[in-house]
């Protein structure tokens, strides 16, 4: 095995935390760098996994060492940051949304392609095992065309999350990650019908949604639905179907705790069973997603989802999030 991809990472809160650990487990990529506006965020993390602390971004940008930037940043600065580093040449590891229009994301991957860097925008529901799984199913044909999909992400969020993200996405940055999977398990989105609350004073105050429920109209016939609700409240004795396809030929569904559930009403599953769970190996979630990264540009891997995936699931969201707002229809533009 080669040498480790080298990278900074810039922003250390949460995200970060997700990262740092994967980065260290494994030889492909390493986190030589820090850079945060609160210092002492940075320094934590180099004190506990290594590197050293950057006072500026160019600092990243100007290293040759660098070979890559991990943006863990608010949503306003993702365009920024992303532009500079495709025009350093840096290869870019970067949190939803890829930039705040798609004007902005079209520069950052006009920038990349010039310099011939790796864009990887982290929609990250097609990081989960269930949901890989999911995929290959649908893809194999044994359940026949799909009819309907859908997708739940319901849980609570601190009253200061809405602060952080000031003037750009609220619950409907749910609709980056779940107009994503519709597209990437059915088919094309064609037009969404959104619905939306402001329900709790913080979201109330900062004239954000904290609930969006979208209707999609997919290339072929089928719908979808997508929920992103952070009033709903959860415990173990209610949790709930997270995500399913029904199909011509069954349904294949996934739960909180991560198991997959098939039903082929022709018996075409193996052995010719009608009923299939498959049982997590692991606690399911996104995971791998830094050292993913880190085989696009050693191995040359192929991203698990494109910058113009990344710009289209941008642009169905502000569709949304304006179906919402202005209470109609909106039909997305064809794909070039």
């Amino acid at each position: 095995m080669g040498e480790p991809v080298r990278v900074a990472m810039v922003g250390c809160g949460g995200r970060a935390g997700v990262h740092a650990p994967r980065a260290a487990a494994s030889p492909k990529v390493e986190i030589t760098a820090w850079l945060d506006v609160d210092r002492s965020r940075a320094e934590g993390s180099a004190e506990q996994y290594g590197g050293r602390v950057l006072e500026r971004y160019e600092q990243a940008l100007d290293d040759p060492a660098i070979e890559g930037v991990v943006i863990a940043l608010p949503h306003d600065l993702h365009h920024e940051y992303g532009v500079a580093a495709g025009r350093a040449g840096k290869h870019i590891l970067m949190e939803i949304p890829i930039a705040a229009t798609p004007e902005q994301a079209d520069e950052m991957i006009a920038a990349a392609e010039r310099t011939g860097v790796v864009v990887l925008v982290l929609h990250s529901l097609r990081f989960w095992k269930s949901h890989q799984q999911i995929k290959a199913l649908l893809d194999s044909g044994i359940l026949g065309r799909p009819i309907f999909a859908r997708y739940h992400n319901e849980h609570y969020v601190p009253a200061d999350y809405f602060g952080r993200q000031p003037g750009h996405f609220a619950a409907e940055a749910g609709v980056l990650h779940h107009g994503d999977i519709m597209r990437w398990w059915v088919s094309e989105v064609e037009a969404v019908t959104a619905c939306a609350l402001m329900f709790e004073p913080e979201s109330r105050g900062y004239g954000t949604f904290d609930h969006i429920t979208v209707l999609y109209e997919l290339a072929g016939g089928a719908l979808g639905e997508t929920t992103t609700s952070w009033v709903t409240r959860l415990c173990t004795e209610n949790e709930m179907v997270r995500g399913s396809v029904s199909c011509e030929g069954g349904t294949v569904t996934t739960s909180w705790d991560g198991r997959v559930r098939i039903y082929s009403e022709h018996g075409r599953l193996p052995g010719g069973e009608r009923f299939q769970v498959i049982e997590p190996q692991q606690p399911d979630g996104p995971d791998g997603e830094i050292v993913h990264f880190a085989e696009c540009i050693r191995d040359g891997a192929a991203p698990l989802i494109t910058p113009r995936d990344a710009r289209r699931a941008l642009e169905l969201t502000i569709a949304a999030r304006d179906s919402a707002r202005e209470r109609r229809r909106i039909e997305l533009p064809a794909l070039e």
